[in-house]
């Protein structure tokens, strides 16, 4: 593969067309390739159409996103543009005490939960995660670990492929 892309930019195209340049490839030599790119990119102002299924490399490494589903486009924004479009993040909260009272806050506010052990995961969109901290906070909850998980450009992939390419 990497022979391949050193052959491509020997004539310093102008637009490169990539199918999947790091499938199969071992994590270090894959990252490699991404710096490859990423340098060939801002170095010579060439333009590269990406195709893979690594969201998390087409995130790093595209400006704009399309998604097809059977031949037609679904979506099309920027990578974080997609991602923003699922408002719920996600609250992972290590609770000792009170898990009862957290799932009715839960619970009265709609906001799913799963638990998990000590820890309770709440799906809540991002404009709402200021609020569950107040009340948690108004009614004497304490949490001693929190994490917050927004969307990412997967998360949408994963939504738009189960709905059948609807948003």
């Amino acid at each position: 593969m990497r022979v391949v892309l050193a052959k491509s930019f020997i004539s310093y195209p102008k637009v490169i067309l990539l199918d999947e340049p790091t499938a199969s490839l071992d994590p270090d030599i894959a990252q490699k390739v991404r710096e490859f790119l990423i340098n060939e990119q801002k170095e010579f102002k060439v333009s590269m159409l990406y195709t893979s299924h690594n969201m998390a490399e087409v995130e790093r490494l595209c400006d704009r996103v399309i998604f097809l589903n059977k031949g037609k486009i679904v979506a099309e924004d920027t990578p974080l543009g997609l991602a923003k479009k699922i408002e719920e993040s996600r609250v992972e909260l290590l609770i000792k005490d009170k898990k009862e009272a957290t799932q009715t806050i839960c619970n009265s506010n709609g906001w799913n939960y799963r638990l998990n052990e000590d820890y309770i995961s709440i799906e809540i969109k991002e404009k709402e995660i200021a609020k569950l901290l107040a009340i948690l906070a108004n009614r004497g909850i304490e949490y001693s670990e929190i994490s917050i998980d927004k969307p990412t450009l997967e998360d949408f992939f994963i939504r738009t492929s189960k709905s059948g390419g609807k948003i």
